[in-house]
């Protein structure tokens, strides 16, 4: 579980603020789920040129919550 945990914060690009478009793609999920999750405060994000992007490292919290409460990705759709 950990590996997949680990493989996982590989696969998220290095830049401090990601697109809904490549959280959902990771993720396995619609931009629309990550945008409910944005709005449900499980992760953080900021409009930019009225565009949203996400910070990476609540990216990197919400994995590291999921796998510690559920032991491996919840599904949270």
């Amino acid at each position: 579980m950990m590996d997949e945990l680990q493989e996982l914060l590989r696969q998220i690009p290095a830049r401090n603020l990601l697109k809904p478009a490549e959280v959902a793609t990771l993720l396995s999920v619609s931009p629309k789920t990550v945008y409910r999750w944005c709005d449900m405060g499980l992760m953080d994000s900021m409009k930019l040129n009225k565009t949203v992007r996400i910070l990476r490292a609540s990216v990197v919290r919400f994995l590291e919550k999921d796998f510690g409460e559920f032991g491996g990705r919840a599904d949270l759709d």
